[in-house]
Order: structure tokens, then C-alpha cells, then sequence
């Protein structure tokens, strides 16, 4: 018996393996295997091939089903276009008198708005969404040159599709915006809205602050937009950072412009007057006294900075624009409930009223709109405290103007021109147009304060 190396083992042990290895039953191993895998492929193609015959079914239906839908949408819209009454209420789901009453007021709106306006009834079908048998269309319609979207419901009966009521719960998805500033709440209809709104304000806010050097916590104001419940954009009841926004699609939303400057106005103000009572630490200004308007005015001039329209907020523009913008955030915290225009001065280094670089238009127009309001409230405690009262002539003209009542129609400053009279004190020459007719009325300059004199 001798030694074995290990190499000769596995060789043995190879050998031994080697002589057992049946090439007829490995063949037929290897066979079945690829009679079986041939199987599974065969099976799986027809799978596939009846999933993608399926598929093509379902898409041709479901291209038929909007195709029937689209077409219903044509008609319905020529109808308006045409003044076929018959037909626009034959598209319309007939077991809802109140819905075919409502949509016969319709007719009729669309018929005087075509007269009165440029409408365009293009039938345009802008998007449309199916979800089983009910689906939302949105069509396009253009007056007077601008484009805007409504959104049309349907129901599929047995005989086709019929116009039905506003389906609130066919809104789209729920959805949010979030910014430093905001958060915007939404569904997926108010999409092109919501995201508008969440840019602009968020803008807004950031140079309101830049300029007027708000808190550090600052609130963070929550958007909602809501296809119902609310008809004016509004804050919430019981929450003050919460502001709401009716969904301009549940009437008529402008296609290229759902923000549009009537709405951008109304968030603005809103916006401005939070920001405002922020830095002015919740003020509440005394009516009449010049702090009542001037608050107004830093809230007008905001706006129009936000929104880039002309508010004539002429007195706070001025100081902005020759002492710098942060005066104005100087201004409102500076405030006081009973505050008079002299605080111009303790913010601008204490010069004279007669020599700040002001424009102060809107200012005395405000004083001559709040005469006329004194006169009907017959305050006139508070009526003559507008007029320079160490003045004989002044008190005389204060009750004689009081006597006439208030001005049948508004007076507007349009012109102030600043001089020193014989009497070697400063005075402001205004031009006040009303109606066709313009006078000229002269305010004295009085312990720092603009009074009426004549």
C-alpha cells in the first residue's frame, strides 16, 4: 500500500465522474429545458398579445368616447353662436329643471353679450378630462381680443353625453406651493393660478420687507384656493394669515392671464395692509386726524409697486423717490393714532413742511373729500380743526363752505404750487378740479400742519 498524492485523487476522482456522464440523458435534459422555455415564450406572447389587443380596445374606445364628447361640445357652442336655443337645451341633462332653467339664462346672457361685446364662440376645446361617465371640458372663448377658459361638466347617459351642473368634486388633485413667505393650497384646475399667485407674492413680500425692513418672524401667510364657498378674496374668518381666493374658473378665468390685474390688486392690498399694520405695530389711526390717510397712502403706494399701476399715492411716491424708500418703513413706525403731517419733519431732519421736495396732491385732496364727509356726519368739532383757526377770514370761509353742505361732486387736487405770501408765511396755491369747473383754494402752513385758509 503506498502513498497517493493529491493530485492523483482528484484525477481519479475525475475519471470516476467522467465514465458515469450519460450524453443521451444530458441531451435530454437540455431538451426539455428548451421545450419549456420555448413554452413560456409562446405564452407570454400571446399574453402580451392579448394585453396589447385589449389595450388597443380600451384606447379606441375611450378615443370614441371623447371624440362623442368633443362633438357634443361643438355643438353646444355653435348653438350659442348661431342663437339656436332648441338645440343648446337639448344638450343639456333634461330630468333637472332648475339646471335647464339656469342654462336658458345663459343662452340669453351669451346672446346680449355678443352684442354688446366682441365674442369669439370658438368652440376651441382647450383640455378635456374623463373619469368614468363624467368628464370636464375646458373651452375657450375670446372677448373683446382676450382669451379666456370655462369649464364645462358632462355626464354620459345612455343617449350620449348631456351638459350637466358645476361638479365641485371634479376639481383635480389637491396640490401646494410653498414659499418662504406663503403657502398656497389648491387643486389641480387652479394650477396655472395658484402658481402665479405663489410667485408674485412671494415677490411682493420680499421687496416690501427689503424696503421697509420687517420683523425677522415674519407671519407665514396661508393661500387657499377655493372653487366655492368664497366670492371675494377675502381673509379667513377667525384668521388673520389665512386669505382666500375664489377660483376665477368657476365663472370665466383669462386663458393667458388667470392672475389677472383685478384679481394682482386685490391679493396686493390685502397684502400691503397686513405688512402695513406689521411694521406700524398693529396702529389704529383716529379718523380725521392725517394719520388715517397717511397709513392709507403707504398701503396704496405699495400696492402700486406690487402691481405696477399708478394709485396716485403722490406724497409717499415723493418721499420714496427724494429721500429714499426706507423712509417710508421710517414713516410707519413713527406713526401715532393722531399723528399730523409734521412728522414728515421729525423723519426728515426736522426741516419745515415748506421745504421738503413733496408732493402733496392726494394729501389735500383727501382733506377736501373728508371736509365734505364732516359736513354730512355734522361733526364740526372735527371739520374746523381742517381749517387755520387763529385766522378771522379762515373761520369765516370754514363756516361759510360748511353752510353750503357738502360738494355735490369730488374735488381733485391736480396741481400744488408752494409760495410765501405778503404775509411772509409759507403757503400751498392748489388747483381743485370738479367736474367742468376748477377754483383755486390756499392752505397755510400752521404749527408745522397744512391748513385750510380759504
Amino acid at each position: 500500500m503506498g502513498i497517493r498524492l493529491d493530485w492523483q485523487v482528484e484525477a481519479e476522482q475525475s475519471h470516476i465522474h467522467t465514465e458515469r456522464e450519460d450524453p443521451t440523458l444530458k441531451w435530454a435534459r437540455r431538451r426539455a429545458r428548451y421545450r419549456l422555455l420555448g413554452f413560456v415564450v409562446v405564452v407570454l406572447f400571446f399574453i402580451a398579445l392579448g394585453i396589447s389587443f385589449i389595450a388597443y380596445r380600451l384606447d379606441t374606445v375611450n378615443k370614441a368616447i371623447e371624440r362623442n364628447l368633443r362633438q357634443t361640445v361643438e355643438a353646444e357652442m355653435a348653438a350659442l353662436r348661431f342663437g339656436d336655443l332648441n338645440t343648446f337645451l337639448a344638450l343639456q341633462h333634461h330630468d333637472n329643471p332648475a339646471w335647464v332653467a339656469e342654462q336658458q339664462d345663459t343662452f340669453d346672457t351669451y346672446q346680449t353679450l355678443k352684442v354688446e361685446y366682441d365674442v369669439q364662440l370658438t368652440g376651441n376645446v382647450l383640455q378635456v378630462y374623463i373619469e368614468g361617465n363624467r368628464a370636464r371640458v375646458h373651452v375657450e372663448e375670446i372677448i373683446d381680443g382676450v382669451p379666456y377658459t370655462r369649464l364645462w361638466f358632462y355626464w354620459r347617459f345612455e343617449d350620449g353625453w348631456l351638459h350637466v351642473p358645476t361638479d365641485y368634486t371634479f376639481w383635480g388633485d389637491l396640490r401646494t406651493y410653498e414659499g418662504t413667505y406663503i403657502t398656497v393650497r389648491y387643486r389641480g384646475v387652479d394650477d396655472p393660478l395658484a402658481v402665479a399667485v405663489g410667485l408674485k407674492s412671494e415677490k411682493w413680500i420680499q421687496n416690501a420687507c427689503n424696503t421697509l425692513a420687517c420683523p425677522e418672524e415674519m407671519p407665514h401667510i396661508t393661500i387657499d384656493i377655493l372653487p366655492t364657498g368664497v366670492s371675494d378674496i377675502q381673509w379667513a374668518e377667525g384668521n388673520m394669515w389665512q386669505m382666500l381666493i375664489p377660483s376665477p374658473y368657476a365663472e370665466r378665468a383669462r386663458s393667458d392671464r388667470p392672475f389677472d390685474t383685478e384679481m394682482q390688486v386685490a391679493v396686493a392690498t390685502l397684502l400691503a395692509e397686513r405688512i402695513t399694520s406689521i411694521i406700524s405695530n398693529e396702529l389704529s389711526p383716529v379718523y380725521p386726524t392725517d394719520s388715517y390717510y397717511l397709513r392709507a397712502a403707504v398701503v396704496s403706494w405699495l400696492v402700486g409697486q406690487f402691481v405696477e399701476i399708478n394709485t396716485n399715492s403722490f406724497l409717499i411716491a415723493s418721499l420714496a423717490q427724494n429721500y429714499g424708500e426706507d423712509k417710508v418703513g421710517l414713516l410707519l413706525r413713527s406713526l401715532t393714532p393722531t399723528s399730523e403731517v409734521s412728522i414728515f419733519s421729525n423723519i426728515l431732519d426736522n426741516r419745515p413742511l415748506n421745504e421738503l421736495t413733496l408732493d402733496w396732491r392726494d394729501l389735500l385732496t383727501w382733506r377736501l373729500a373728508t371736509e365734505d364727509e364732516l359736513i354730512r356726519r355734522d361733526d364740526l368739532n372735527a371739520y374746523l380743526s381742517l381749517y387755520d383757526t387763529n385766522d378771522d377770514a379762515a373761520i369765516n370761509a370754514a363756516y361759510t363752505h360748511y353752510a353750503e353742505g357738502p360738494s355735490p361732486e369730488p374735488r381733485v387736487i391736480v396741481a400744488v404750487t408752494p409760495e410765501v405770501g405778503e404775509d411772509g408765511q409759507a403757503y400751498l396755491r392748489a388747483i381743485a378740479v370738479q367736474g367742468q369747473m376748477q377754483n383755486e383754494i390756499r392752505f397755510r402752513l400752521v404749527n408745522n400742519v397744512w391748513k385750510r385758509v380759504e
